[in-house]
């Protein structure tokens, strides 16, 4: 299994290599990043490139992969995301592998919409591999049925739903070197966003709605990405505003984490079809711990929200964040319902029913 990118932050890979643990003798080939698997997954784990993410390092952990997988010639190569998908294309004309494509995005050219060079690129090194692989899987239905339509295949992807289920561990196991329990005992609610921390997920919104309602509300933001200075810098703009910003954190004491919290957030534009038909852990992540959500008026996440009533959409981030808190009990107790309809058993027996037929 491969993945340019960081295992131990990757909630994805580390379910479907867990899962197929089970069956099979799982490696994960991940960049240096990440440096280690996570505990007691199942599967080994094997680091290639260097600890940068960039165009020379991509190349360099392309080459390192490809010269362990010769060596190792496994049965099967799964390839996720695609960053993926070079690799795969190269070992498919080689014709020595079975080939699994699990494509985490849905990234295609729009109409009137800005599509990049390097995305161009990426987008053609996808559209060359995805008919070609042994299995192609997706992350939602609906952008299942949009890659069947502008792929022209013959079937729709294996739909893999994001169904992740937050173990939470022990306070005595959790490494505390960001004080988050302190952080956790000052009064207040605990309005928590875990995820990339970039401009385009209007965290400024919910720092200014954290900051009004403060110091009722208290902010916590776990994540790493460029636009941490400056969403510290507006959060000291609110004095009486509690907040911590802890970077990223090990995918196996999140749960610990959000158990703690009061409420979640989530963002995702309605600017493109990936994000409008968005695959989103977090929302199965922030359910799995009882944590009631707030979110903007994406079509995917409302649709979720609404019909098991455990939080609120809306472009009003604030009302949201008031009508949660005012109805809180309500909302918490919905989580279990949510829990029990999305599972990830179900997910995981699907995936395995189909690589056993590959």
């Amino acid at each position: 299994m491969y993945v340019y990118g960081d295992i131990s932050t990757d909630a994805r890979v580390h379910r479907s290599a867990s899962t197929l643990a089970s069956s099979y003798n799982v490696t994960v080939i991940s960049n240096k990043r990440g440096s280690k698997s996570l505990p007691n997954s199942g599967y080994a784990h094997y680091l290639v490139g260097k600890r940068d993410y960039n165009l020379r390092n991509y190349i360099v952990t392309i080459l390192d992969a490809i010269r362990y997988i010769k060596k190792e010639q496994p049965d099967i190569l799964y390839g996720h995301d695609y960053y993926s998908a070079l690799l795969l294309l190269f070992l498919k004309r080689k014709k020595c592998k079975k080939i699994v494509y699990d494509a985490h995005e849905l990234y295609v050219p729009e109409k009137g919409k800005p599509f990049s060079f390097r995305s161009r690129i990426f987008y053609w090194i996808e559209k060359a591999i995805v008919k070609k692989v042994d299995l192609l899987i997706c992350a939602s239905e609906e952008r299942g049925y949009l890659m069947q339509k502008h792929y022209n295949l013959p079937s729709p992807p294996l739909t893999i739903r994001n169904i992740s289920k937050l173990n939470v561990i022990s306070e005595k196991e959790f490494c505390d070197d960001k004080n988050v329990n302190g952080f956790l005992q000052i009064p207040g609610k605990t309005l928590v966003y875990a995820g990339v921390v970039v401009r385009s997920r209007r965290l400024d919104e919910l720092i200014r709605a954290a900051g009004t309602l403060s110091p009722e509300v208290k902010l916590l933001i776990v994540g790493g990405g460029n636009a941490v200075e400056e969403l510290k810098e507006l959060a000291v703009s609110y004095p009486n505003l509690q907040s911590l910003f802890t970077g990223p954190i090990p995918f196996r004491e999140l749960g610990y984490i959000l158990s703690k919290c009061d409420l979640g957030f989530i963002y995702y534009p309605v600017d493109t079809l990936n994000n409008i038909y968005c695959a989103s852990n977090k929302l199965y992540e922030y359910a799995s711990v009882n944590l009631p959500i707030v979110s903007n008026n994406n079509p995917t996440i409302k649709k979720a929200l609404e019909q098991y009533k455990i939080g609120e959409a809306s472009d009003d981030l604030l009302s949201a964040v008031r009508q949660v808190l005012e109805n809180y009990e309500a909302y918490h107790s919905n989580c279990s319902a949510f829990n029990k309809d999305f599972n990830w058993e179900t997910e995981a027996r699907r995936l395995q029913e189909s690589m056993q037929q590959l």
